[in-house]
Formats: structure tokens, C-alpha cells, sequence
């Protein structure tokens, strides 16, 4: 798939996760996440992103654990070939711990999965950290995407 200016289309899904199944007002709410790497998405919309109708969201899971539904769900959606880019607000949304973290990004590689973290936090190396778009700007051009798979 190509956009008009012959720019590849990525198939791009958000993942959410929120270990307290009743905190709606909470900043680490699924709902607060999922706006915020919408807008990264649709601020991404000039290299060919777009966000697909599918929700992945954990409420109420713990991060300790790589067994979730959400999660499961999307990487059957990676395996399958039906997603180029998977969005994440933070680290720590997507895993507690570092080896978990190892496994997810070699498997996200094997699938030629890019992964973007919005904000690395504290357990995320530097160069793995993005700024995310302010309301009214387009991301850097030079600092794009962590790249776990081939060059696209």
C-alpha cells in the first residue's frame, strides 16, 4: 500500500496497559494513553502512519507478567503481517521488567514490527526515548521511530 505521494503505508496500533481496572482519571489511564499515541499517529500521518480501528488494551493487568490479553492479541495481529508500527506510551506500559523487555523487542524485530515509545522512562535507554509532538507540531524528521526491524 502506497499514499498518493508514493509514500509506503504503516499500519500502525496503539498499546495500552493500566494495572488499576477503576482509575478513569488516572494520568496512566488506557484512555489518556491511547489519545496521546493517536496524536503521535496522526502527527506521523506525513511519512504514510495510519492508526487502525483496533483497540489493544489491558486494564487491570499487571505489567510483570508477558501472559496478557491485549497483548497476546497484538502480537497475533504483528505475526499475521497486519501491522507495520506498534505505538506505546511508555515503557513501563509495555513491560515491568528489563529481560521482558529484551524478549519483546527481539520478537517485534523477527516480525519486522517497528516500535515507538513515546517516552522511554526509566528503565528505557536514552536513544530509545522519542519527544512526542507538541498540539500543533510535526515530529523531528531525524529522530522518527526506534527501529527494531528493517529499514522500510
Amino acid at each position: 500500500m502506497f499514499t498518493s505521494r508514493d509514500q509506503p503505508v504503516l499500519r500502525c496500533a496503539v498499546y495500552t496497559r493500566q494495572s488499576v481496572a477503576n482509575a478513569e482519571q488516572d494520568p496512566t489511564s488506557c484512555e489518556v494513553q491511547q489519545e496521546r499515541c493517536e496524536k503521535y499517529v496522526r502527527a506521523m500521518q506525513y511519512e504514510g502512519w495510519q492508526l487502525l480501528d483496533e483497540r489493544s488494551d489491558d486494564l487491570g493487568v499487571s505489567g510483570a507478567e508477558l501472559v496478557r490479553p491485549a497483548l497476546d492479541k497484538l502480537e497475533s495481529w504483528c505475526a499475521q503481517g497486519r501491522i507495520d508500527v506498534v505505538v506505546v506510551e511508555r515503557l513501563d506500559r509495555l513491560t515491568r521488567k528489563m529481560t521482558h523487555w529484551v524478549e519483546l523487542a527481539d520478537w517485534f524485530k523477527q516480525v519486522d514490527v517497528e516500535l515507538v515509545l513515546l517516552e522511554g522512562g526509566s528503565a528505557a535507554p536514552r536513544c530509545w526515548q522519542l519527544p512526542a509532538p507538541g498540539p500543533d507540531e510535526q515530529p523531528a524528521r531525524g529522530i522518527r521511530r526506534v527501529r527494531t526491524g528493517d529499514h522500510r
